[in-house]
Formats: structure tokens, sequence, C-alpha cells
């Protein structure tokens, strides 16, 4: 009996010899053709014979019904059909079975889920900003706050506000245009917690 898989692909194969007058024949094709059990459709897949061996995919969405017959057809020039080979097909449906089920939420913003794991960073660096307006002096006491602030950190709430700013953050306009006037460059991961801890402090100030 031929079994075919359903939602899986089956490949029929079989060995095939054809010959006229003691020479073998190049234009050679195959079909499989299914006869379903109480319906008067069928259904047809074509293959290929290449040295002496038929191959042919079987499509596992087919719409039959799961029994039935299975005929093999076999193509010489576009002219001559043989039919070699038939058996019983079975459609097998593959079982499928739910083990466990769980309902996972949407975690918060991590704005609002993970402030207390960036509270020191932003607040102390919030701290420093604007409050020397020269250059130099700025961004030593910028530098200082972040190192302190970045040792004060555990390793998964430096984790959380890197992850954050590498994947979420998105600079304003501003933010860059100080961090190039400040700290001379805005690309760093440093610059970038600086940037974000500003627009933390505008915002509370608004």
């Amino acid at each position: 009996m031929l079994k075919i898989y359903k939602n899986k692909a089956t490949t029929f194969k079989c060995k095939v010899t054809v010959e006229s007058d003691g020479k073998s024949v190049k234009n050679v094709k195959s079909r499989l053709v299914l006869y379903p059990s109480n319906d008067n459709r069928n259904v047809m897949f074509e293959g290929v014979v290449q040295h002496n061996e038929c191959i042919i995919d079987i499509n596992p969405d087919i719409n039959i019904n799961s029994n039935g017959k299975a005929i093999l057809e076999i193509i010489v020039d576009d002219s001559s059909i043989f039919m070699p080979w038939n058996s019983l097909y079975e459609i097998i449906s593959n079982k499928i079975k739910v083990e466990s089920a769980e309902v996972v939420y949407n975690k918060k913003p991590l704005m609002e889920s993970n402030r207390n794991d960036m509270d020191r960073l932003i607040e102390e660096a919030a701290k420093m900003i604007g409050t020397n307006r020269k250059r130099k002096s700025a961004n030593s006491s910028l530098v200082r706050v972040y190192k302190e602030s970045i040792k004060s950190l555990s390793k998964n709430q430096l984790k959380i506000m890197v992850e954050f700013i590498k994947k979420e953050y998105k600079p304003k306009k501003e933010s860059i245009q100080w961090a190039k006037k400040v700290l001379g460059e805005s690309k760093s991961m440093k610059s970038k917690m600086l940037m974000y801890a500003n627009e933390v402090k505008n915002k509370i100030n608004e």
C-alpha cells in the first residue's frame, strides 16, 4: 500500500526500464494518478524518469478521500501510455497535540517597568548637565558622573540600560547638537546615555 502523509512532503520512487528494439528510449515521462474511493474526481502528479529511476513528488495539501487506488503511468514519446504499477493508497494525517498553553502579557514600556534600574545614572548625570557653560569643565564633570554612575549599577541594570539605548532610543536633534558642543561627539554609548539623561532632565523641569 502507498502511504501518503498529509501536510508532509511525500516522494514516490521506483525503477523503470523503457526500451524499444533493445535500445533505451529518451523521451519518457511519468505521472501518478490517485483515484479516491466513492469520488468521481482524480488527482494527478507528474514526475520525471532519469537513469531508469522514476521520481514523483506528491503535494501534501491534497483534499480527497483518504483511501483509494494509485496508478503509475509511463508516457513514451507523448503518445504511448503504459501502466506498469498500481496499488491501494492511504492518506495519513499528522497528529497534532497541544501539550500546554500559557498567556504571556506584553511588558510595560522600559521607561515605566525598569525606571528604578536607570534612576541612578539618569538622575545623577542630569544634575550635572547644564551646570557648567564651558565645554572643558562640563565635559570633565559629565565624564566623572558617567563613570561613577556606571560603577553603581548592577550588571542587570546596566544591560537593560544599554539594550534600551541601542535598540529603542533615538536622540532628538537638539540633543545631538548639545552632545557635539559639550562632549565633542554624539555616537558613543557614553554620549547617548548622557543625551538621554539630558532629555529626561529637561522633561522633568518642564
